[in-house]
């Protein structure tokens, strides 16, 4: 056999072993590493996670003009106090032994007079006109757009309070009740220390030295912080994320779920069915 024959023969056999390689073993093998990454990547897209997404605004002093300093303490003399929540503008008139509150100069209530120092007012959560007023020992809720006052028979400190429709969290010391303002009912909700309404579910926060909580649910042992999703009717409860912050609210905008730190950090829980 000749060097040509050889050498064609060579060939043809490299070609074949080339031709069921690259038909048997290469293109299965990048088909499914293909298919491997593209799954991985869904996964990946799926699951949920904790975003952050900026620091939230703090109101800081305005540099003021001497112009703005002389109108800024005769507003100061004009008023008792003066709280200013973004765009809105609430002002405390002292006449005789009574308070008359306004919001952007517009009438909201009469009070009895209390130190200016026993005067609070902070925006609710997950509403555009909802406010909580503290009087001395006296809570409120005001919807601006209703103009509508009502108190809250509640004796605790009030860390802060979020809507859901005609309902309001109310974050305490003590854990989290629900008011409901068709029925005016007051209920202390045990479940859980802070929570919002998601869907059919409530989803919530549970620490991992929360002792009590972890033990009268049954979920055994919590090494972080963890995010929790629970259906009331299904009784199903899952882990979403777990996490080392020291997440001290959670509160709804838009149908999305944000969470917020101690340090001002505000966080978006992404990728939810």
């Amino acid at each position: 056999m000749s060097n040509r024959v050889l050498w064609v023969l060579i060939i043809l056999a490299f070609m074949v072993v080339w031709f069921f390689y690259w038909t048997f073993v290469y293109v299965p093998n990048k088909v499914a590493k293909d298919k491997e990454q593209v799954i991985n990547t869904e996964i990946e897209k799926k699951a949920v996670k904790l975003t952050k997404i900026d620091d939230v605004v703090k109101v800081e002093e305005k540099t003021l003009t001497p112009e703005e300093k002389i109108a800024s303490i005769k507003n100061n003399n004009a008023y008792y106090k003066t709280i200013n929540i973004w765009n809105d503008v609430f002002t405390f008139l002292k006449k005789d032994n009574n308070l008359t509150l306004e919001l952007n100069k517009n009438l909201v209530w009469n009070f009895d007079l209390v130190p200016d120092t026993k005067l609070e007012i902070q925006k609710i959560y997950s509403s555009g006109t909802d406010f909580y007023l503290v009087v001395w020992n006296k809570k409120y809720i005001y919807n601006s757009l209703a103009d509508l006052l009502f108190e809250l028979d509640l004796s605790i400190d009030v860390n802060y309070i979020k809507r859901s429709d005609d309902l309001y969290i109310i974050n305490t010391s003590k854990g989290s009740f629900v008011y409901n303002k068709a029925n005016k009912n007051l209920e202390y909700f045990t479940f859980f220390e802070d929570f919002v309404y998601y869907k059919d579910s409530y989803i919530w926060i549970i620490k991992k030295d929360d002792e009590i909580r972890i033990k009268n649910l049954s979920l055994g042992s919590i090494d972080w912080n963890s995010i929790y999703l629970y259906n009331p009717i299904s009784k199903e409860k899952k882990s979403l994320y777990v996490t080392s912050l020291e997440l001290q609210k959670i509160y709804t905008e838009s149908g999305e779920v944000y969470f917020e730190t101690s340090a001002w950090e505000k966080y978006k829980l992404e990728n939810l069915e």
